[in-house]
């Protein structure tokens, strides 16, 4: 994987147009977000609501199943005339625990689509990525991002 820092904002978006334009893949590594760079046909589209969708049906399911077969198989009271499948007095505990395994599912999720946490990364024993500058990773040629006006390349190992 070669880095390539460019210091110029103006230059390293329009290094970016060419590299999206000829078709390479590539990282960017940046000290604040470029509104430019935003492109809603270059953003692709996150598995999050799923996760999260699959989180409250488990949770929904869980709590409901889980009072159902508390109050009514496992141990049946008769109290104060109440029938023992009594639905609403289910609702706030199904409700609670639907919450819970939703924030639980898109959190691990979220933390699982972003690949975190990084505790070792290549890039950052061999390159300053600390700096102000504009970083590319990508698997090109040296004399491709120095044309497209890179400030410094750098060679990382895999």
């Amino acid at each position: 994987m070669i880095y390539a820092a460019f210091s110029n904002r103006e230059v390293f978006v329009q290094a970016i147009e060419k590299l999206r334009a000829s078709g390479e893949k590539f990282e960017l590594y940046l000290p604040y977000e470029i509104d430019e760079l935003l492109d809603e046909k270059h953003v692709a589209r996150s598995g999050i609501p799923a996760i999260g969708l699959t989180g409250a049906i488990i949770g929904l399911l869980g709590a409901f199943l889980m009072q159902v077969d508390a109050s009514v198989w496992d141990a049946p009271l008769w109290v104060g005339g109440r029938p023992l499948f009594s639905w609403p007095a289910f609702v706030p505990v199904t409700f609670v625990l639907t919450v819970l395994c939703t924030a639980l599912f898109v959190f691990v999720g979220w933390m699982g689509v972003l690949r975190l946490p990084w505790l070792h990364h290549e890039a950052f024993t061999h390159v300053d990525l600390t700096r102000h500058e504009f970083w590319i990773a990508a698997d090109t040629s040296f004399e491709q991002l120095k044309a497209l006006g890179a400030d410094v390349i750098r060679e990382v190992p895999q």
